[in-house]
């Protein structure tokens, strides 16, 4: 029974659902990038004091990451590494990541004084740990407070249930990337990359809020769920909203596409017709390669610029056909047209004037006949009489 019910819903095959092949897709290449983009599409920027955000990292910036699980750490960097390898990070740029753990307030706050910007994780599951006895929630907003009391910028990324968003009121920037899953990669072993090819298991979610962060990705994600205002002295969720569901503050990608976006409208508006057929399909291929970095989210800046240059060179080596002329006429021959025009008016007058002599004789013999019949006539009448 249920292998014909699998045979006419699912059309079922059993090899397209076998382990092997689950495994060949689960954590490929093609499976992260597709996760990655996910993950940051997701993130939900609700706070973003004089546009902390997206992160513009300067020459020699110092930038602290705080997390309060080791397996975070990893998630972390893989984060910064990707914004350096899309050419977000310079070389003389400096990061750290620590974890805070309840205990090490004093070492958290030395490396605070040594950093320009703080990251810190906020992982609050239970609105019971919203309190100034448990460590999770305490040590994030003494790191928040201590970093501001320095005039330095700290970013609070919410990695588990979002309701934390509504504190931490002197946190410079808060995002929700709604997971905490970490890796079991060791910070110092973490792939530099776009997508990685370990099959090491990790969660994408700290990694997409640090890219969104820095800028590798723009921000576009809204909250799922409305956020109440949590009662600290009740200790309870009120009726008043502070962030409704699908609020969310948005922004651009630092790689800036905008040229090559501009250059593929221009590229797509060129006829075709109008170029030789060897250096139009160059543009071609040209312009596919372009669409597809367009297209790719996270993609490095110097892939960016090399797609514009590529595309600028195939348009500015479109050759134009030959325009074709058509055979000029043979021009008419104006003397010979006036020639014969001179030779039938010559003609016409000639025959004018024959018309004219041709009367002049046709009247005297008429004239003399009618004289001699006269003369005929008055000899007759004499001689009868």
């Amino acid at each position: 029974m249920q292998k014909n019910l699998n045979s006419r819903i699912l059309d079922w095959k059993e090899s397209n659902f076998s382990l092997n092949k689950a495994l060949s897709i689960v954590g490929s290449a093609t499976n992260r990038a597709t996760e990655r983009e996910i993950a940051a599409a997701a993130v939900t920027v609700v706070k973003n004091e004089n546009n902390t955000l997206p992160l513009v990292v300067k020459e020699k910036q110092k930038i602290l990451m705080l997390c309060p699980y080791d397996n975070e750490r990893a998630q972390m960097i893989m984060g910064y590494n990707r914004a350096k390898e899309a050419g977000l990070i310079p070389d003389s740029a400096e990061v750290k990541v620590v974890r805070y753990n309840g205990s090490n307030m004093d070492a958290v706050k030395e490396n605070i004084d040594w950093a320009d910007t703080v990251f810190v994780n906020s992982e609050i599951s239970t609105a019971s740990r919203f309190s100034s006895n448990h460590w999770l929630y305490s040590n994030v907003e003494d790191i928040v407070d201590y970093t501001h009391e320095k005039g330095k910028k700290s970013i609070v990324m919410s990695v588990d249930k979002p309701y934390d968003v509504q504190m931490y009121a002197n946190a410079d920037a808060i995002l929700a990337v709604y997971g905490c899953k970490g890796s079991s990669v060791d910070v110092t072993e973490a792939i530099v990359g776009g997508v990685t090819s370990s099959k090491a298991a990790y969660g994408p979610n700290i990694i997409a809020g640090i890219e969104v962060a820095l800028g590798t990705f723009g921000a576009q994600g809204t909250l799922p769920v409305d956020i109440p205002v949590y009662d600290m002295t009740a200790k309870l969720y009120t009726d008043t909203i502070k962030y409704k569901r699908g609020y969310g503050i948005t922004y651009k990608s630092l790689l800036n596409k905008d040229t090559l976006n501009a250059l593929i409208s221009k590229a797509e508006g060129l006829d075709s017709k109008k170029y030789t057929e060897d250096s139009w399909n160059k543009l071609v291929s040209a312009l596919a390669a372009a669409k597809e970095v367009a297209n790719t989210n996270g993609v490095s800046q110097k892939k960016i610029d090399e797609a514009i240059a590529s595309l600028q060179s195939a348009m500015d080596a479109l050759v134009e056909k030959p325009v074709e002329t058509k055979p000029e006429e043979p021009k008419k021959d104006d003397t010979k047209k006036e020639d014969t025009k001179k030779e039938n008016t010559k003609k016409e007058d000639t025959k004018k004037d024959n018309v004219k002599t041709g009367d002049s004789t046709a009247i005297l013999p008429l004239v003399t006949l009618m004289g001699l019949a006269c003369v005929a006539f008055i000899f007759l009448k004499k001689k009868r009489a």
